[in-house]
């Protein structure tokens, strides 16, 4: 695709690309390649890798467009109601505040089954309650994004909700249900390559439990 837009000076196309790119890489822990991405895709258009900065915590510039997207947005618009509460909720969880994370998140829960949210509320919903330490509630959310395949698809967050799964259940002890999910989040990724960063540590903490 990304051939087929160059050759097409499809710059749109191009930035969506990018940013989506850098989206999978930041999930995975592999920051430098997000930041490569991001850069990527704000030379072609300035909006896309939004998520991407967030989710790196680069602050100021995620911002500086969030700012620049609010204003072009209209109120009711699925840009408001949904994508904004999300890269703000990632802006306040990367900045240590998981508690205002999950109140701006907690509007979109009427719409994060739909096509363009695929759960990623949830998602951060969990890793933010995982930063407060609140297991049940972490357990909930990712037990969302696995309950729906059909709306998760082939995004990431379909098996990481495995590993935060795991995490929330060794958060509150039960070291059965912990040891199962991290299972099921290894046998997921049983191909995937061994340096990527989440995967190591997904590996690391399953062995503790061992």
């Amino acid at each position: 695709m990304r051939d087929v837009a160059t050759r097409e000076r499809d710059w749109g196309k191009l930035a969506e690309i990018e940013a989506r790119q850098g989206y999978y890489e930041v999930l995975l822990g592999n920051s430098e390649q997000a930041r490569r991405h991001a850069a990527a895709s704000l030379h072609f258009k300035k909006e896309q890798p939004v998520m991407v900065l967030a989710l790196l915590g680069d602050v100021p510039k995620t911002r500086e467009l969030v700012d620049k997207m609010s204003g072009d947005a209209a109120s009711d618009g699925f840009i408001s109601r949904l994508w904004l509460p999300d890269v703000q909720a990632a802006i306040e969880l990367r900045q240590g505040n998981p508690r205002r994370a999950v109140e701006l998140l907690m509007p979109v829960t009427p719409y994060e089954s739909g096509w363009v949210d695929h759960y990623i509320s949830a998602y951060l919903r969990g890793e933010s309650y995982l930063a407060m330490r609140r297991g049940p509630e972490a357990s909930a959310e990712f037990e969302k994004i696995i309950d729906h395949p059909g709306v998760v698809m082939n995004e990431p967050i379909g098996a990481l909700a495995h590993l935060g799964l795991a995490r929330a259940h060794a958060m509150q002890g039960d070291t059965a249900k912990a040891r199962a999910a991290y299972q099921d989040f290894l046998m997921l990724w049983k191909n995937a390559d061994s340096d990527i960063p989440v995967l190591i540590s997904a590996k690391l903490e399953y062995a503790k439990l061992q």
